[in-house]
């Protein structure tokens, strides 16, 4: 039973590599199902409004690179669960080999516990085998005492008795209490060989039980440290496959916080681009509201030209009439205060035309900066949005690329209008605030 079960634990190792490994193979088909998938996803072309211009190709690339990162985060998600599968299906053949090592160490104290036994029951044959042999020492000294009891009976009877009938019974008693006594001895001495043969049996086959115990022993030492290199590369294994599933794990945060940020990045740039259009549109609505200033400006100067004309050919006619009426006082006394009224009123226009060119002129002057101020303000926003991602240097920075890429040329498209507002606007001298004096 014990060989067995390190037989099973020994063939647990191969069977979860090639459960590993189909898990593996079978993860490969979901990978490129995963990729097929985001590469028929971004197969299809990006459908833009046309109400907004956009820089499709750059913006087609980086969604392009989005779904790319999507897709790989899907990919990586299905592996590392496939790898958590895996780990688990390990750790679970991993405890399986702690209950087979636990049952084979149960197993060694069992054996250890007999072997204890067998040691008792050798040292209890030891003991009877020394009884056996003090034993046969005090039979001996018995037979030794009994050898000198007959030599001196023997001796005194033949001294003593004079008659020979009865030294010859005494003899005849005494051969045959010695040979009792011999026989006596013999018997003992044959019992105590044959416990001595059988102390020697018991202890030969003590010694054979011991042997095969400790090469069992041996043997179990041996499976055991096989066990437990075993186990130690199934630990180790387990270990590479944690190890690599946080891999995997801290991969797909990445690709994730990558996907974010190009996500980020487009929203950023979509505002942008918004704004821009925004300020575009401010900015041409501006430009016709200074054309209409401009024009309503020189419709003003051509009505104050003409009323001056006018006045002018009405002076000429007024100074022509009062050189031919100078002879009438009462009527060049009129027709001064109708050139005083006429010149009140040119004065009255002309100050007019000055408060209309004022204003043109501080109007312009805020327009000049409003649009320096919206300058600056899109200078900052521009520099506070698009900024380089930090490392990793991997898709995030290839969707920095792009995005800086883009706001090149939305900055390629901005620079015309931006060319066009700053530009100041010079009024001609005619235009300009004058004073009249009243004469």
């Amino acid at each position: 039973m014990l060989r067995l079960g390190f037989a099973a634990i020994c063939l647990a190792a191969p069977i979860g590599y090639a459960a590993t490994r189909q898990i593996w193979v079978e993860s490969a088909p979901a990978i490129s199902q995963a990729q097929s998938e985001a590469d028929r996803d971004l197969s299809h072309p990006l459908e833009l409004s046309a109400s907004v211009e956009l820089p499709s190709p750059d913006l087609t690339a980086n969604q392009v690179q989005a779904g790319t990162d999507r897709a790989q985060a899907a990919a990586a998600r299905q592996l590392a669960d496939q790898e958590h599968r895996a780990t688990e299906s390990e750790r679970a053949r991993s405890a399986a080999l702690q209950g087979a090592l636990l049952e084979s160490s149960k197993q060694i104290d069992t054996l250890r516990a007999s072997m204890a036994a067998a040691d008792n029951a050798r040292e209890e044959r030891l003991r009877n085998e020394l009884a056996a042999a003090r034993t046969l020492d005090a039979l001996q000294r018995i037979a030794g005492d009994a050898r000198t009891l007959v030599d001196e009976t023997t001796s005194y009877v033949f001294k003593e008795m004079p008659a020979a009938h009865l030294e010859q019974q005494q003899a005849q008693r005494q051969a045959r209490d010695l040979s009792q006594a011999r026989a006596q001895i013999e018997q003992l001495e044959t019992g105590a060989a044959k416990d001595r043969a059988a102390a020697r049996a018991s202890l030969a086959r003590a010694s054979g039980m011991l042997d095969d115990e400790r090469r069992k022993s041996e043997q179990l030492r041996g499976d055991l440290a096989e066990a437990n290199l075993s186990n130690a590369a199934l630990s180790k294994r387990a270990d590479a496959a944690e190890q690599e599933r946080t891999g995997t794990v801290t991969a797909r945060q990445q690709v994730e916080r990558t996907a974010a940020d190009t996500e980020r990045a487009l929203a950023r740039e979509r505002a942008a681009v918004a704004s821009t259009l925004e300020e575009l549109k401010q900015a041409r609505i501006e430009r016709e509201a200074a054309q209409q200033e401009r024009a309503r400006a020189v419709s003003a100067k051509e009505r104050a030209e003409q009323t001056t004309t006018e006045t002018a050919q009405a002076l000429a006619r007024e100074r022509a009439a009062a050189a031919l009426n100078r002879k009438d006082p009462d009527k060049a006394r009129i027709e001064r205060a109708a050139t005083q009224a006429l010149l009140l009123r040119v004065a009255k226009l002309q100050e007019a035309l000055d408060k209309q060119r004022e204003a043109t002129v501080s109007l312009a002057r805020d327009l000049t900066a409003a649009r320096a101020d919206n300058d600056r303000l899109r200078t900052e926003r521009r520099s506070a949005q698009i900024e380089p991602p930090a490392k990793p240097r991997s898709a995030r920075a290839t969707a920095a690329g792009q995005v800086k890429a883009v706001s090149q040329k939305t900055g390629k498209v901005r620079n015309p209008s931006r060319v066009t507002r700053v530009r100041s606007i010079t009024l001609p001298y005619s235009l300009l605030p004058t004073y009249a004096t009243s004469q």
